[in-house]
């Protein structure tokens, strides 16, 4: 069975009623009624826009322009990666060179730790700012809003996003299971 079937079979009915509560940042209109795509769609293109462009978040999943995630990203000036961060314990700099190898370099990664502020470690801050890459720390929700920001203003910036909330089960993550 291809991976395109089962999105359209009744595994996707199961992950879309799932995802309720998405929030839109800075009235962004979407969302999951008509015209989003699935990120396990095997016909997902990023769209007409080149830019990835965080429209909505929930507790456990983001929309990238019309791309539904169920985990923590990766938001790269023109593109989006997984990231398989689920705490900010599991932020390190190991899972974060993918920005030092980015030319032009960044002038600014933003990190969202999930539903409030929490420290990351000072080695990351100390490690990217040799490398001449800014690192702000804040609220997946004001990570997420000034990367849109200064990403629509054409600066050179990224953004590693963690869930609102932690998943709570690896079954939350394996949709194959559904």
């Amino acid at each position: 069975m291809s991976l395109g079937c089962l999105v359209r079979s009744p595994l996707r009915v199961a992950l879309t009623k799932r995802l309720t509560g998405l929030r839109f940042l800075s009235g962004m209109k979407g969302g999951l009624g008509g015209g989003f795509n699935d990120i396990l769609d095997a016909k997902v293109k990023l769209g007409s826009q080149t830019k990835p462009t965080l429209v909505a978040y929930g507790d456990h999943a983001f929309q990238i322009n019309d791309i539904l995630v169920r985990q923590s990203v990766i938001l790269l000036p023109n593109s989006f990666l997984l990231w398989n961060a689920k705490t900010v314990e599991d932020i390190t700099i190991d899972n974060l060179t993918v920005f030092t190898t980015l030319y032009p370099t960044l002038e600014v990664l933003f990190i969202g730790c999930g539903e409030a502020m929490k420290p990351i470690s000072p080695e990351i801050t100390k490690y990217f700012r040799k490398k001449g890459i800014v690192v702000e720390a804040s609220s997946t929700t004001n990570a997420a809003s000034t990367f849109n920001m200064l990403s629509s203003e054409g600066r050179n910036v990224a953004a590693a996003l963690l869930t609102l909330l932690p998943p709570e089960s690896e079954e939350e993550t394996n949709t194959t299971e559904l």
